[in-house]
């Protein structure tokens, strides 16, 4: 309804407006005959009850016709219960993503305060064909032309624009508004004590669903008798879903229908004027006026809050469109923006919840994962759910080798535990400077340091805190200190390539460095195990039997482990030997070589003198490279010790042999390394596990393959 006329101040309309609500429970102005059945018209002016005569013959979906499917039920456009109406086939909206929003929000008190008119009703040359409703909306496919988006947004603005419901133009000789149906819908539209102020202090529609503030003189026990007296008989426990004169509606119930978005505004009218052709008529409800609706209203809402809670969250990283969440494999809900979501039914307290993604977005193609998805509700509303999308995610194909091009002689081991939701870097380098001449290592170099690093990843990234682990000696059970220093940001801009945005105050410096894998061995899993996540389809990572079977109690060692009979990706990981405390192993096996890759974080073989000190890290700090083919489930590997590096700079580096060792694997979560240096003359046999187990079920995935 266009043409917007302000026949009256704001001030003075709301002044006017406050005086009527504080007198409202001594005295309601009739609504009249004429109201009444303006109300029913706004509902269905097609219906009999309403004064019509039928649908016209130039559509047939039935919301393409009705006042309330562009205006809402509370006449308030966006700004009221249809904020989120979507446009489909079947239905226009009130303006949601629609370029023309003209006069949607109509109503005088809580709206634009303004009187509409009959001509404005008609638009009378300037409406719309009824064929030009349903008939507009052009179905976009997966991949549409640039003529079938042009047609599809032509199309939607189209459906949404209001009939012409005069004798003389587009719909002339069809059925429109009749004379009377004309007055009464403006006499209903324009009597004050329907609008929506009336009802409501405010609707919230930044909340989904939205909230509604009812007006503070609600009287929630006289509420509660209204109900009893006008509403049971048909609707039954506005907890059960009654299924009587009512017809089931509304399905769920009536506090499963007032959980829903925006579904107070359809309440209220439609049980203050009644249905049109139905049993409802407001006669059978006891002719209620504006202050019966909003005690009833209150008494519903209060219900609902004492024994129903929400359950939502927070969405971040979102792009694309057409995403959609699912609880309890159930309702859906669809999320078009980054920030919070509710589900529009709340559950009883004490009921089970799980979140999933039904329907991953598209355009730009992205993975959206539940975090914190699932738990029982407890006397309060859950609101900690997250959900992450990115066009990218982290996984265990990532596990292994990775280092910069200009920086020979370091590099870092990346594993990633998908169960757990983490990832773990080290970072085998060197202190900022070169150790005086007359340090000296037994083994390896004295200027060697690493760095570990573990934090939780979403999509493409992860926050990771560094630990910097001293006190310890090679091969040995020793006393082990850990102190915090920095963060390191780890990502991943796809399966070859990611950055290290590091923080280290103890040394002051900052910097970012790009990183590639050694070889593309395992490019392939990386991007195997993407498109899996992709579908949610991941059947290696779903078949992470042991922490399903560590969940229920069952001891890991109580799993019978299939023999691991040949050397496979799954067993990248980082391995330790629980009696050195400290220390540990990072494996990467390259299948297409069919080599395998060894360092060892450890310690020399004897502490530094107390005199030696380290920028960075631990003077103690040893690591060993080692590189063999393999041969089933074993491998003979060189070990190399590199030297001369300084952190995070390209130096010249000096590499020698430094003795061998025989790398076996009994399962996917046991093995030993044999170590034989004579640098050092030492040789024994090292028992090693996983950190965790989170990427066993990937390593026994390939043994059945």
């Amino acid at each position: 309804m266009s043409n917007v006329i302000n026949l009256t101040p704001k001030v003075l309309i709301i002044l006017v407006l406050c005086l009527c609500w504080g007198q409202v429970a001594e005295a309601k102005p009739d609504p009249g005959a004429c109201v009444e059945q303006g109300a029913l018209v706004w509902n269905d002016w097609t219906s009999i009850d309403a004064g019509g005569s039928g649908m016209p013959l130039g559509e047939t979906d039935r919301d393409y016709v009705q006042c309330k499917s562009c205006h809402g039920w509370d006449r308030l456009g966006l700004n009221g219960g249809y904020a989120r109406r979507s446009r489909t086939a079947e239905w226009p909206n009130a303006g949601l993503g629609d370029s023309n929003m003209v006069s949607r929000d109509i109503a005088p008190g809580m709206g634009d305060f303004y009187h509409i008119r009959a001509d404005e009703v008609l638009h009378t040359g300037t409406g719309r064909a009824f064929e030009d409703g349903s008939g507009s909306w052009v179905e976009l496919g997966d991949d549409p032309s640039p003529a079938e988006i042009a047609a599809h947004a032509s199309g939607y603005t189209l459906g949404n624009l209001h009939p012409d419901f005069s004798t003389t133009g587009a719909n002339a000789g069809d059925i429109v508004l009749t004379q009377e149906q004309l007055d009464c819908v403006v006499a209903f539209v324009n009597f004050g004590d329907s609008d929506p102020t009336f009802y409501f202090v405010r609707i919230d529609t930044d909340k989904n669903p939205a909230e509604y503030i009812i007006n503070a003189a609600a009287r929630p026990a006289v509420g509660e008798a209204f109900y009893e007296n006008s509403c049971r008989s048909c609707h039954g426990d506005p907890f059960t879903d009654h299924n009587g004169v009512n017809g089931g509606k509304p399905a769920g119930g009536m506090l499963a229908f007032l959980r829903g978005d925006g579904n107070y505004s359809e309440f209220v009218h439609k049980a203050r004027w009644g249905i049109p052709d139905t049993a409802m008529t407001r006669t059978a409800i006891g002719s209620p006026d504006s202050q019966d609706m909003i005690d009833v209203m209150l008494y519903l809402q209060e219900l609902n809050n004492a024994n129903f809670f929400s359950v939502g969250g927070t969405v971040t990283g979102l792009e694309g469109r057409g995403l959609v969440l699912q609880i309890n494999a159930g309702d859906d809900l669809a999320v078009s923006d980054n920030g919070s979501f509710t589900f529009p039914d709340a559950l009883a307290d004490g009921s089970p919840y799980t979140v999933t993604v039904k329907t991953q977005p598209l355009n730009p193609d992205q993975v959206c994962r539940v975090s914190n998805d699932s738990g029982t509700i407890s006397g309060a509303d859950v609101s900690d759910i997250q959900v992450h999308c990115s066009e990218f995610w982290i996984n265990a194909g990532l596990n292994d080798a990775w280092y910069y091009s200009m920086t020979d002689g370091q590099g870092f081991f990346i594993t990633v535990f998908p169960v757990m939701g983490s990832v773990s870097l080290s970072w085998f380098t060197y202190d900022t400077v070169r150790p005086p001449a007359d340090v000296t290592a037994i083994l390896g170099d004295p200027g060697h340091r690493w760095l570990n690093a573990l934090g939780s990843f979403h999509g493409n990234q992860a926050v990771l805190d560094i630990t910097i682990a001293s006190g310890g000696l090679f091969d040995t059970a020793t006393e082990i200190t850990r102190v915090n220093d920095g963060t390191i940001i780890l990502t991943f801009t796809d399966c070859r390539n990611g950055t290290v945005e590091y923080d280290i105050p103890s040394i002051g410096r900052k910097g970012i460095v790009p990183i590639q894998r050694i070889s593309d061995d395992n490019v392939v899993l990386c991007e195997t195990l993407g498109d899996q996540v992709v579908t949610q389809q991941n059947n290696i990572t779903q078949k992470a039997d042991i922490n399903v079977a560590e969940a229920e109690g069952t001891p890991a060692d109580a799993i019978e482990a299939p023999m691991l009979v040949d050397m496979n990706a799954g067993l990248n990981d980082a391995w330790y030997n629980s009696l050195t405390d400290g220390q540990g192993f990072f494996i990467t096996v390259f299948p297409v070589m069919e080599s395998v890759s060894l360092s060892w974080f450890t310690y020399d073989t004897v502490r530094p003198p107390a005199d030696v000190t380290a920028n960075l890290g631990d003077p103690g700090h040893r690591w060993l490279n080692a590189l063999g083919s393999y041969h089933g489930n074993q491998a003979m590997m060189d070990i190399t010790i590199a030297s001369g590096g300084l952190f995070d700079t390209a130096t010249e580096i000096t590499r020698v042999n430094d003795g061998t060792i025989i790398l076996t694997f009994t399962d996917c979560r046991n093995g030993t390394v044999e170590y034989n240096i004579p640098s050092i003359g030492q040789s024994g046999i090292v028992p090693i596990q996983r950190v965790s187990d989170d990427n066993v079920a990937l390593c026994e995935e390939f043994l059945i393959q």
